[in-house]
């Protein structure tokens, strides 16, 4: 495997210039001197963490350090001053994650909210996350990094290839797929990965004295299950009258719980109003929710303003200096009619009774709600929504198949509507979960915290994929020269 390029700080490689967002221009010019002050920050792809110098430029807007040492954090004083009613936790595995990261955080913490995390990454990153996850622990974030699978490997189910045999593993034999077993083991050892550490995930928060839990990836988001105009009448209704009937009088007149989420400001004020029976049952700790996709189509501008319910720059009350082209939860609002085939879980860890994760969507097997990974979204409180996004977020470092014929068959779906409950707080006094983020953190913060560090992650990212490029081109210029003078 290549060494990891330098990323160029003084210039930009010509091709990067043409391929750079055209939000990402509109955001530098919003913000002046506090994406300067961003950009400056140290490369994320060389491990390291902010400067004494930066980190005192920083201290108005982080004056409580959240430092990480070694391959955990320190437990943060604010996160012991919990929301209430309660706060969630979650377990999060990532790589090469950094420019979706930022949303994906302060979404949770405000819609959430989200005060514990337990962080793994995966040991082929490319970019190191702990500077995000630092700057996080500043408003109340108690994170757990582990850097090292290792940690969490369970050695006494499937042997631990430590670190250097992996890369051989997945980068020598099988990176030009010579061995016809080469992806199997690469997909083995991912799912080997994710269920180990969702297996130390849940038993590390169970023992911590945690409750609900959610396991998400960093391009899903936990949403409200607001009723949608789109969804019609329930599948479980179909020919039965007076089913179809009952169900749209409950939406009507307000007595479904789904009617009622406007009644929470947070997924957790919702669940400590016991109006869904689900999160009540004391035999299922396990609660699956439906995934809709959320493909990367834009709306039409004229007819749809993403800018709604940010507040304008001269309100100094919350989120002005946003763009809402800069958060996919704002940009994106084309989902797929019906959800996808498997769902995701919210686990109460307190018991959690330490069994084998069969897999990522429904964790606990016959401990969660339903009958399999499909889930009757017409009677959830919850969804998840599971975006696309943008090009330069989507595509992966490290020339692995993750590439552009991946991104044009995620967009390639049929029967897309626009959902209409997007952005996420449409119904809470019309603003959005950015303005409320604002208004939790404060306004310099939470422009700090999210579109500016995109805005440097995100060019971090593709000054490392133009320097790939240019080293695989070099490569197969190289070994056409050898073939020719062999000939």
């Amino acid at each position: 495997m290549p060494p990891k390029p330098e990323p160029r700080r003084t210039r930009m490689p010509r091709r990067l210039i043409a391929i750079i967002p055209t939000a990402i221009i509109c955001q530098w010019t919003s913000i002046g001197k506090l994406m300067d002050m961003i950009l400056a920050l140290p490369s994320s792809s060389g491990g390291g963490v902010a400067t004494a110098t930066v980190e005192a430029d920083l201290a108005s807007l982080f004056p409580k350090k959240f430092t990480i040492d070694g391959e955990a954090t320190a437990a943060s004083e604010e996160e012991e001053d919990r929301p209430r009613p309660f706060s969630f936790s979650a377990c999060l595995l990532i790589k090469d994650s950094n420019v979706i990261l930022p949303e994906w955080l302060a979404y949770h913490y405000t819609v959430l909210p989200l005060r514990r995390l337990i962080v793994a990454v995966d040991p082929l990153s490319h970019m190191d996350p702990r500077p995000i996850l630092d700057a996080y622990g500043s408003i109340g974030m108690n994170i757990t990094v582990w850097m090292d699978e290792a940690a969490y490997w369970n050695a006494s189910a499937i042997p631990h290839q430590n670190f250097s045999d992996y890369h051989e593993l997945v980068h020598g034999r099988y990176k030009d797929n010579a061995d016809p077993h080469g992806d199997y083991v690469k997909l083995k050892q991912h799912q080997n990965r994710q269920k180990f550490f969702v297996e130390a995930c849940l038993r590390t928060l169970r023992d911590e004295g945690r409750d609900w839990t959610i396991h998400l990836d960093v391009d899903e988001y936990l949403a409200f299950n607001y009723h949608d105009k789109h969804e019609g009448l329930p599948s479980h209704c179909k020919g039965n009258t007076t089913c179809e009937r009952d169900y749209a009088r409950a939406i009507e007149d307000g007595t479904h719980y789904r009617a009622r989420l406007d009644e929470s400001s947070t997924a957790a004020e919702h669940i400590d109003r016991h109006h869904d029976g689900e999160f009540d049952n004391p035999d299922k700790p396990c609660v699956m929710i439906a995934r809709f996709l959320f493909v990367s189509k834009e709306c039409d501008p004229e007819e749809n303003d993403i800018q709604r319910g940010l507040i304008d720059d001269d309100d100094d009350d919350g989120g002005g200096g946003f763009n809402a082209s800069m958060f996919h939860t704002l940009r994106y609002r084309y989902r797929t009619l019906h959800p996808q085939r498997n769902g995701k879980s919210i686990i109460d860890v307190s018991r959690y009774d330490g069994r084998h994760v069969l897999n990522p969507h429904r964790l606990l097997g016959k401990l969660c709600t339903g009958n399999n990974g499909q889930v009757r979204n017409d009677e959830k409180s919850f969804r998840v929504h599971h975006h696309v996004g943008s090009w330069e977020s989507f595509v992966s470092l490290g020339f692995d198949s993750r590439g552009e014929s991946m991104f044009r068959a995620r967009n390639n779906e049929k029967n897309l509507v626009v959902d209409d409950t997007s952005p996420g707080y449409r119904r809470y006094n019309g603003t959005t979960w950015v303005s409320r983020f604002a208004q939790l953190v404060g306004r310099e913060r939470a422009l700090a915290l999210t579109q500016s560090v995109r805005a440097r992650e995100e060019l971090e990212k593709m000054t490392i994929v133009i320097h790939q490029q240019e080293a695989h081109a070099l490569r197969k210029d190289v070994a056409l020269l050898n073939a020719a003078l062999e000939e």
